[in-house]
């Protein structure tokens, strides 16, 4: 840690705050649940302040565990799994044994307390042991260094976040705003494109004889990750295809004798892919050209078109409001919502003459040419902003983010009472 400004003094968690941590009432046991207390569980936490929680436990249930009730205003803190997840209790609640709570000592701000814990919520993951499951102990957060300034200059610190992080918040919700009329405007624009009088053809009827009008990778969960490679055939995952377009944000590979074996699954450059799962399910792009073949995992189909149909202009119609509706209703599952294949074949899309198809498909590239340009925009300066963030936080615990004022009482005196004490 960098040198202090004037006032501040270094400490650790383990000095300037109580800890503990919940328990679990024996699951076995109904009447220890739906009672009128609150029980926190990672889950409820919220990076906000819980007011409300998923469960309840009964007196009897936080009497017969080690569940404990913590006050309005305690910090709470994720250990398990989700390292450094944080919410502030907002009424008189339980928690459960993987969130450790936190009472500051008299001179520690609690809100100043979880925006430093939300600073160093990278570095507690780093520090997060265990081979399935990450996490920390109370031991690691007690001997955790933190900086700490004088109180009143605490308030003025989280005065200063609070109201920089809540002018980021308003341009992140104009910024996600303005990206979701940007897909309303790509969809617009295939929808003018469209003449209601053109006849529809069903996909089934769209293959090429030749080859597999449609495909489905046979495996998924089924491929052991001893059968990935560093390279090799590459693998087509649902994550691969987003907005229309194709990218491989995170390939992986097999070998070309595993791909021999599931070569009814090959995907060649000009096949259409759509989405069989996903959120929703029905995005689609055409793999490129001058990619090598690859091979599609189980969540995804392949679309071959026969002569009277172009790749590209499929895609496209999968903006079409009458087709969303039709793969909205062969989209079914509670966990994960994933398309029927079967009935997939049935999904009817307008099929004009290849000519209108390339004009089409030529007036709708100029025109999202213009809305790429706007998104790779609206995307820089999401990252600005999260990047502003993180900046906010270091600059206010390396003392940077408001004067400090020499009428303030230094820290020091803080803890030497609290060492006193």
């Amino acid at each position: 840690m960098s040198e202090l400004p004037p006032g501040w003094a270094r400490t650790s968690l383990g000095e300037m705050v109580r800890w503990g941590s919940g328990g679990t009432p024996r699951r076995t046991i109904a009447r220890y649940y739906g009672g009128s207390i609150p029980w926190a569980v990672i889950g409820d936490l919220n990076d906000g302040i819980v007011a409300t929680t998923a469960q309840t436990i009964t007196s009897e249930g936080l009497a017969e565990s080690s569940a404990k009730l913590v006050e309005p205003g305690t910090v709470l803190v994720a250990m398990y799994g989700s390292i450094g997840k944080l919410g502030i209790a907002g009424v008189r609640l339980a928690t459960n044994q993987a969130i450790a709570f936190a009472q500051p000592r008299a001179g520690l701000d609690a809100r100043y307390l979880y925006w430093f814990l939300r600073a160093e919520r990278r570095n507690l993951r780093r520090a997060g042991k265990g081979a399935t499951q990450k996490n920390i102990s109370q031991t690691v957060l007690r001997g955790w260094v933190m900086p700490l300034p004088p109180l009143n200059e605490q308030g003025r610190i989280v005065a200063a976040i609070e109201e920089h992080l809540s002018r980021l918040a308003a341009a992140d919700a104009s910024l996600a705003a303005a990206m979701g009329r940007l897909s309303a405007l790509f969809r617009s624009a295939v929808v003018a494109a469209v003449d209601a009088s053109w006849p529809v053809r069903r996909f089934g009827d769209l293959g090429n004889a030749n080859r597999n009008a449609l495909a489905i990778g046979p495996f998924g969960s089924s491929l052991k990750v001893s059968d990935y490679t560093d390279s090799g055939v590459p693998l087509i995952f649902v994550r691969d295809i987003r907005r229309g377009r194709f990218g491989d944000p995170g390939t992986r590979f097999i070998s070309e004798q595993k791909a021999k074996e599931l070569a009814a699954h090959t995907v060649r450059p000009g096949d259409l892919l759509v989405t069989k799962m996903g959120d929703p399910p029905g995005d689609a792009a055409v793999y490129p050209p001058g990619r090598p073949h690859a091979v599609l995992t189980a969540d995804c189909i392949k679309v071959t078109p026969g002569g009277e149909a172009k790749a590209e202009y499929l895609a496209l119609m999968f903006q079409l409001p009458a087709v969303r509706t039709q793969i909205a209703a062969i989209t079914s599952g509670v966990a994960q919502k994933k398309v029927s294949l079967a009935r997939f074949r049935s999904v009817e899309v307008p099929v004009p003459l290849l000519e209108d198809q390339r004009r089409i498909v030529a007036e709708v590239e100029q025109r999202l040419s213009a809305i790429a340009a706007m998104r790779a925009s609206l995307e820089r300066a999401q990252r600005r902003s999260k990047a502003l963030r993180a900046a906010i936080l270091e600059r206010a615990f390396r003392g940077e983010l408001v004067p400090q004022d020499p009428a303030d009482e230094p820290a020091e005196n803080l803890l030497t009472r609290i060492r006193e004490s």
